[in-house]
């Protein structure tokens, strides 16, 4: 997971990156981390993590806030807020090729 300031700037570096190359990105959050929401139904518990497609045309009012991404997306047609804790993200990839970075254990939570 995300952690620290030098590791969410990478984040958004390559977020950046991946749109910049018209592809989709996509994070895996981490479900056992405090400080996260999103549509319960959306989680896989066999896994402990939900995987999000966060590319600019999916959600809306994206915006980075005291360690969080926040922002809206649309689940069964309901506009749903979305708090992702930064610390709480496991990778970030692109869809059509799976390039992207992981990030390591967080002891954090």
């Amino acid at each position: 997971m995300l952690k620290g300031t030098d590791n969410a700037r990478k984040f958004y570096l390559i977020y950046s990156d991946i749109i910049k190359a018209s592809k989709t990105p996509y994070i895996i959050i981490d479900t056992n981390h405090y400080g996260f929401s999103v549509p319960e139904s959306k989680i896989d518990y066999l896994r402990d993590e939900i995987t999000l497609g966060i590319h600019t045309a999916a959600i809306r009012r994206a915006h980075y806030q005291k360690n969080a991404l926040k922002f809206h997306a649309t689940f069964d047609k309901i506009s749903t807020e979305v708090i992702v804790p930064i610390t709480a993200i496991i990778a970030l990839y692109a869809k059509e090729d799976g390039i992207g970075i992981e990030f390591g254990e967080d002891n954090s939570h």
